[in-house]
């Protein structure tokens, strides 16, 4: 991963950006930067570790935008507007602007991500929480990928149904639906090699996808609507550092 400073990055339409970030203890100074909306959202959850998680992709996604565009993170008309019921839970938006954004976290990992004009789905999991049984493909697999999945055995099952899992997910959160939708609505083709799924989406849904890092122990895909360019992906920590640093 990359770690380049605020006015570094291209704006070039053909290149996504996605930022990978640990959730972290903020400062009340940046957490001051966050909309109501967005502190409502993170003191509604019951847990500490989901607050922290809420709060660090919230403000990381503030200040990866503000990174592309040049505002400061708290002037960003970020907004949360589901595409099914209008709830304030569906993908966050910039208003006015092309930037199509994406949020994801779980356990240790926050990830955002950012692209001009095609809409995209990012997904992360940890590898090592993992309790995967096999009857949980009843409700994410379809025939095809059930058959795949079943290849696998002992330790290895886990990892391949969460590169499954992440690269469907990844592919409803584009659509802006997230899990309100069926996993088995997406149907995927296999990787031959033991590798992350990749490539077109079939069988009725038009997606592409591609592989992340969001680091050791964690697995994670990237979907979106139309072929992406150049994807690159950078250091949320240090953005966030920077941040803090610069007030």
């Amino acid at each position: 991963m990359s770690v380049e400073l605020p006015g570094e990055l291209p704006a070039a339409p053909d290149v996504t950006h996605i930022w990978w970030a640990r959730p972290a203890d903020l400062p009340q100074s940046l957490l001051d930067r966050l909309s109501a909306a967005e502190r409502a959202k993170a003191d509604a959850l019951r847990h500490e570790p989901e607050r922290r998680r809420s709060v660090t992709a919230a403000l990381l996604l503030r200040a990866a935008v503000g990174q592309l565009t040049g505002t400061p993170p708290a002037d960003l008309p970020i907004v949360r507007r589901c595409d099914e019921c209008g709830g304030p839970h569906g993908r966050p938006r910039l208003t006015g602007s092309a930037l199509e954004l994406t949020v994801t976290h779980s356990g240790d990992r926050v990830g955002v991500g950012i692209a001009t004009g095609v809409e995209i789905g990012l997904d992360v999991e940890p590898l090592e929480s993992a309790r995967i049984t096999e009857g949980m493909a009843d409700i994410a697999c379809t025939p095809n990928e059930a058959r795949w999945l079943a290849t696998h055995t002992g330790d290895a099952y886990a990892g391949a149904f969460l590169r499954l899992w992440t690269a469907k997910e990844a592919v409803l959160k584009a659509f802006g639906t997230g899990l309100l939708k069926p996993l088995t609505e997406v149907d995927l083709q296999p990787p031959t090699d033991g590798g992350p799924f990749t490539g077109p989406v079939r069988s009725g849904v038009e997606a592409w996808l591609y592989p992340v890092d969001p680091g050791s122990g964690y697995v994670g895909s990237l979907a979106a609507l139309a072929p992406l360019g150049v994807v690159r992906e950078h250091d949320g920590d240090a953005l966030l550092a920077a941040l803090t640093v610069n007030g």
